[in-house]
């Protein structure tokens, strides 16, 4: 007896493209003490052109965590004769920057005076976890700015004495405020209306009317709000963190003395001999030395079912092995595995402006002056024009500040346009910018090359066919004694689909044969399930 099973043909990626990375140069540490931190992994990175009498520079700027820090970085550096390029990654809050030599320590500077704080990365250095403040305790300190401002309103509802009302109101403004009046205070020096400068003017300006409860909300609610945006680019940079975590850390390596080592995968040079046990992931990308086995590249492909390896095959870098040993040669280095590529895709897709976001940048660069005069004018004309008390139109003017205010739009567009290109990433999916992104609402018909990129990689049993002659329960019993044995996913799909026999076969002899099925000795005879 021999059951058969189909496998998909496995479409591999080509590597006939070679992807080349500019390698940096270390660059030294500035003067001040955020920029000598220890140095930082920069991982796979676009690469930017360098001329004669120029270096790059790559900075982490963990508060460069929205638009608005990206325009703000902007408009301080962009038309300095020293800065020839500048390239933001908001979901790992890199800056990469191209200027003259010797001008870094000035970079450094500048960026401070925004109040920035940029530590250096150093191209091929192991991961160092950055710094920052922990997540649960600023939820904590916002939701209480939030309880604290909603009960300074209902206060004045329930007529408190007035030295409570303002108590709780301050203490809210506190908690959520200094960094939003020491951003507001920078971009105002700087002459740049961005939306902490307008939050800081209107949270002021009800302080000074004294409309304490309503200035405690106004802060706590944009506390919240760019928490909310700060959160979701983590959800996104750690979706494409993600996929570089597939590969492991540590991999076998043939040493010179002949004996296998434990070595780190960003250590590993091209064109080592590697060792990858059965099950374990392969840490690198190569080609097949020596083995036979079957390989999940689901996580590379979307192929459904393992492929079969053997020797001259290629490998790749986060992909699992099967149940055969095999020794492989490396071709490239980690940041050069397909794998990493693919995450440096995410990256520069996110990187590329959709052309809604393109026209929101351009519209609140002429939207945000405009609202700022109309409020002034509201401020200093309506009492003269349509009557009433000075307080009562400055009043109206900080309303419309913060109502008009365009960070709406300004925030809300990024973020929704690299959380869907991470979501989609780790769905496995690969949309190369917000240009493709918005263009998918135009789609009529999708094309697939095959069944195996689309289904959920789970076969399952559909019909089953005995021979002439042939006795259907006994067949049967011998099939699903040796399908449970295995784990390739036409044997597990075989043995839920199966009736169990209601007793048990003595199996002896098991042997999985790599890439044709499995074979073992049951009622003194052979036999094999798997291809003919």
């Amino acid at each position: 007896m021999s059951a058969k099973h189909h496998q998909d043909h496995a479409h591999e990626p080509s590597h006939g493209q070679q992807h080349r990375h500019h390698h940096d140069q270390d660059q030294a540490h500035g003067a001040a003490d955020a920029c000598c931190a220890a140095p930082v992994y920069a991982g796979p990175q676009t690469e930017l052109q360098v001329q004669a009498g120029q270096e790059l520079t790559r900075l982490r700027i963990e508060q460069m965590d929205c638009p608005v820090e990206e325009q703000l970085i902007r408009k301080k550096l962009e038309g300095k004769k020293h800065i020839a390029a500048l390239q933001f990654n908001l979901m790992q809050r890199q800056l990469a920057v191209v200027h003259s030599e010797g001008y870094q320590e000035t970079l450094l500077a500048d960026l401070q005076s925004i109040g920035m704080q940029p530590v250096v990365l150093h191209v091929g250095a192991m991961p160092t976890e950055l710094p920052s403040e922990s997540p649960k305790k600023e939820l904590f300190m916002i939701s209480a700015s939030v309880v604290l401002a909603l009960t300074a309103e209902l206060g004045v509802w329930l007529v408190w004495p007035g030295w409570l009302v303002i108590g709780l109101a301050v203490l809210a403004i506190l908690l959520t405020g200094g960094t939003v009046y020491k951003k507001g205070l920078i971009a105002l020096r700087h002459r740049n209306l961005n939306i902490n400068a307008l939050m800081s003017i209107a949270v002021t300006g009800a302080v000074l009317l004294g409309e304490w409860p309503e200035a405690a909300m106004v802060m706590s609610l944009f506390a919240l709000a760019e928490y909310i945006e700060a959160r979701s680019l983590d959800r996104a940079r750690r979706a494409v963190d993600g996929l570089l975590a597939l590969s492991p850390e540590e991999i076998e390596v043939l040493a010179a003395d002949g004996s296998w080592q434990k070595q780190a995968a960003q250590s590993v040079v091209s064109g080592s001999l590697i060792k990858v046990a059965p099950g374990a992931r392969i840490g690198l990308d190569g080609v097949v030395e020596q083995g036979v086995s079957a390989v999940n590249q689901a996580s590379i492909t979307g192929e459904s079912l393992p492929v079969e390896k053997t020797v001259g095959d290629p490998l790749y870098a986060g992909t699992v092995n099967g149940m055969g040993e095999l020794l492989y040669r490396s071709q490239g280095r980690y940041d050069d595995s397909l794998l990493a590529r693919i995450a440096l895709s995410v990256q520069q897709a996110q990187q590329s402006k959709a052309p809604v976001q393109r026209f929101v940048d351009q519209f609140s660069r002429v939207y945000t002056p405009i609202v700022t005069l109309l409020a002034l004018a509201l401020a200093l004309f309506g009492p003269l024009v349509f009557g009433g008390t000075w307080l009562d139109w400055v009043y109206k003017a900080l309303v419309l500040l913060v109502i008009a205010c365009p960070c709406a739009l300004v925030i809300s567009t990024p973020v929704a346009v690299v959380s869907a290109l991470a979501t989609a990433a780790r769905a496995g999916l690969l949309v190369k910018g917000g240009l493709h992104l918005e263009r998918v609402r135009h789609l009529d018909y999708l094309a697939v090359d095959k069944t195996g990129t689309i289904t959920a990689g789970m076969p399952r049993l559909q019909a089953q066919y005995v021979l002439e002659g042939q006795e259907s329960e006994s067949l049967l019993g011998i099939a699903y004694a040796l399908a449970s044995r295995s784990d390739h996913p036409a044997s597990v799909a075989l043995a839920q689909s199966l009736p169990t026999p209601s007793t048990a076969l003595a199996v002896s002899g098991f042997n999985a044969l790599a890439g044709s099925g499995v074979m073992a000795t049951l009622q003194q005879s052979e036999w094999r399930l798997g291809k003919l």
